[in-house]
Formats: C-alpha cells, structure tokens, sequence
C-alpha cells in the first residue's frame, strides 16, 4: 500500500519479480532494489553516461518521461576490470554474517549488491557487471535469489503413498466409466443381448428434432438458468453474510455453528422440508402467503415451482460460500486494515483492494462448489415438484433417471450422462481459468510490465 491505495498483491515470488511500483521494488527484498534515474533509447540504457544492453528494444517511450531502472542486488556481480564491465568504486562493505552487502558508485548513481560471506573484498577498483537487468518498466527477472541459497532436495518416493489410492479410484470410478462408455455405443432388445450402434446414440441426444434431443436440450436449457441464478444469488449474498459476522468473541463460535445447521440437513430431507412448508393448506409459507391474497401453489404454478426450488437453494447452501467467504477473511493478516486506517481508506476501498483480492482463492471454490451442485442437482426439486408442473423443473439430471430408470434405456442414458458429465467438466474449466487468470495480466501504472 502506497499513498493510501494497494499498488500491487500477489504471492512473494510475483512481489518479488515483477514489482508493479517503485515503492513495491524498494520495499520487497532485503535490500530493496537498486533504483536510479536512465535515458533508455531502442536496445540501451544510460546510467551515469555508462551503456547497458536491454534485452528487448524499447522505442515506443513516451518523449520527456522519467525513466528509472530498477536492479535487484542479488542480480549485481563486483569483478575485477574487464572489457565490457562498468567502472565503479566500492564505498563501503557491511558484513552481516553470511551475507555482505557493498554499496558501489557507478558515476552519480549509487547501486547496492547482495552476496554470500567471502566474494567481497575493500578494495576500492572494481568492475561492475549486471548478470540481468530488471527494470521498473522495462523486463523481467527470474526468481533466483542469488548465490548462497540452498537448494531444495526433491523425493519422488512419496508418490508410492499414494498409489493406493489411485487404485481405489480406479476401481469405484475409472472402471464404472468405462461400463458407461461401453453401454453408450450399444442398443439391445431385451435378454442381455446387444449390438453395436456406434455413435447413433450421440446424435440423436444432439439433434434438437428428435424426442431425445429436444428433452435433453430443454433440460440444459433449464440447467443452465437455474445455476445461473443461483450464483447470482449465493456469492453476493455469501459474501455480505461474511463480512457481517464478528470477528471475535463467543458470538463467532454461534454464528459459524448457525451457519452450518442448513449443511448438515440430507438432501432429501430438506425437499421434504420444503414440501411440507410451501404447501397451501398445511404449510407455514404457502398458507401465509395465500391468506395475504397472494395465489400460491407450486404444485400448478410454474412460477411458484421456481421461486421455490431457487429459495430453497439459497436457504441450504449460501452458508457454504459464506463460510468460505468466512475463512478467506480471517486470513487477512491485521497489517492490511492498519495500513488502511492509518491512510484513511474508506470501507469500501477496503473490500475492494484488500478484502475481495485476498477471497478470490475462496471465491473460485466457492463458485466451482456452487456450480456442479446446482448444474447436478436432483434430490430436492424431485421431492418437491417432481420435475413439474409438467416439465418446467426437469433438470438434465431428473430427465437422465426418467430414461435409465423409468425407460430403461440405457444406451441414452448411458450417452445424456457423458455429455453431462463433459458439460459439467467444461464449465468447471471455463471458471477456473477466467477467474484465475483475471487481472494477472493488468498494465501497471509503475513498475514492471
């Protein structure tokens, strides 16, 4: 934070790397990074009338503007002279153990170098030479961290701890897979005897004029509106119910247990829950409403299907998000809000640059959760509705029973539940990389690009 305002977040190693801000440069890294004052020109950068080689040209810098390159101390070598080195003269060595930091005078500019106990020495005529040159605008830097750091020793052997459970998995998934695969490109007419019909099944579930692909197209249709609004619903509304919840004390321990009393409920049990409550004579809300004037009925209104199966959905998993939403909260070190307070950040500044960056990770969880339970759900609107009135809430996973149970055909079944199956599975991907992706490659006003 900066003036008042997060210029950058990100894990230390991106910090590290690509500072976004001088003020991040100077302050990751110990000591900061060498920042002085270049006239950059194509492939070349001017410090102290010393010549330094870029490693990409340079030419769309806007005329008069300040330019300043940035140099990490670790990526400085002091040598002895040498053609193509810079001249420069050590003014003073601090030995801190293991580590010598020497302050060195290239011209007017003073740059600082970090290295291991032993490779430095007083004496005044040095070299300097840069092994890389990480600029505030104008490249990249790996992550190395110069010499004298310990490399991490990798085991592979710990994979053989896993192994049984890749076997388990195989077993209770690979191999039911594979008996689906194999009925979806089969037909049969009774006696356990099948021929093979290839792809004949794919197609059909594909072409929205034949009976099975208009229900399953009218289905996902249905599939796709609900989840939808479910996630329109749950994250927001999740992510207010965390940020009410206090922060310490005996009342935390109560919410949180609140919160979960809808997870624990079975699936079946609370579409009978809800059956029970939205119903027009005996129930508590569908009784309510109608004494109000209001005409509510689930069982012949499609609308009122709707708004029930949605209502009964935010009541039994927007805890899940805000609990979520909960955890990434807390781990928001305290030296954000306080950096915050001290700059005067309202608190809408505060949500926006602190709190919401620092849940993304929670929030992609909770979105990919959120989504494949609502995108596969079946239990609840089949206790409550039954799919209808006639079919305005049959989901792709209530159509997929009626074929497998109801009809007995299992080689559509078997070819809607792999499609249903790679749906889910694409979606999921889609999520995750947009929402993992988002604002990794923003422009930064300062600093490294």
């Amino acid at each position: 934070m900066h003036d008042g305002r997060v210029v950058q977040s990100g894990t230390p190693a991106e910090l590290f790397d690509k500072p976004a801000h001088t003020f991040v440069g100077y302050f990751i890294g110990s000591p900061g990074m060498n920042i002085v004052p270049a006239e950059v020109k194509g492939r070349e950068a001017r410090i102290s009338g010393h010549l330094i080689a870029l490693e990409r040209s340079y030419d769309s810098l806007p005329a008069g503007a300040k330019i300043e390159v940035g140099v990490r101390p670790e990526f400085v070598d002091v040598a002895a002279p040498a053609p193509g080195l810079l001249s420069a003269s050590i003014e003073r060595i601090d030995d801190l153990g293991r580590v010598r930091f020497a302050r060195v005078r290239i011209g007017d500019a003073k740059i600082r170098r970090a290295g291991a106990a032993g490779i430095l020495d007083s004496r005044r005529d040095r070299r300097t030479r840069f092994r890389s040159v990480t600029c505030s605008r104008l490249c990249r830097q790996s992550s190395g961290r110069g010499d004298g750091v310990m490399d991490k020793t990798i085991n592979q052997k710990a994979w053989f701890l896993v192994l049984p459970v890749f076997l388990v998995v195989a077993f209770s998934a690979i191999l039911p897979l594979m008996t689906v695969v194999n009925y979806s490109t089969q037909d049969t007419f009774g006696n356990n005897q099948f021929f093979w019909n290839g792809v004949g099944w794919f197609k059909e579930l594909l072409d929205p004029s034949t009976d099975l692909g208009g229900r399953f197209l009218d289905s996902l249709g249905r599939n796709l509106f609900f989840s939808a609004v479910i996630l329109a619903i749950e994250v927001p509304l999740g992510i207010v119910v965390a940020l009410s919840m206090p922060r310490e004390g005996w009342t935390v321990a109560a919410c949180l247990v609140i919160l979960a009393l809808p997870l624990l409920i079975p699936w079946n049990v609370v579409g009978t829950i809800w059956q029970i409550f939205g119903r027009p004579d005996i129930g508590l809300l569908g009784y309510t409403l109608n004494s109000l004037g209001l005409r509510y009925n689930y069982v012949s209104n499609e609308l009122d299907a709707w708004a029930t199966v949605i209502v009964m959905d935010v009541w039994h998993w927007t805890s899940l998000v805000a609990l979520l939403c909960y955890a990434g909260l807390k781990s928001i070190p305290d030296a954000y809000y306080q950096a915050a307070q001290i700059d005067g950040a309202s608190r809408w500044a505060v949500f926006r640059a602190i709190q919401l960056p620092k849940m993304n990770r929670v929030l992609l969880i909770a979105v990919l959760l959120r989504f494949m339970d609502s995108f596969m759900i079946y239990t609840e609107p089949f206790v409550v509705t039954g799919g209808g009135p006639g079919n305005s809430t049959t989901f792709v996973s209530i159509e997929l029973v009626k074929i497998a149970l109801g009809q007995f055909d299992l080689g559509k079944a078997a070819a809607l539940s792999l499609v249903y199956n790679l749906i889910i599975l694409i979606v999921c991907w889609i999520f995750y990389t947009v929402m993992t992706n988002a604002g990794v490659d923003r422009p930064a006003r300062k600093g490294v690009e």
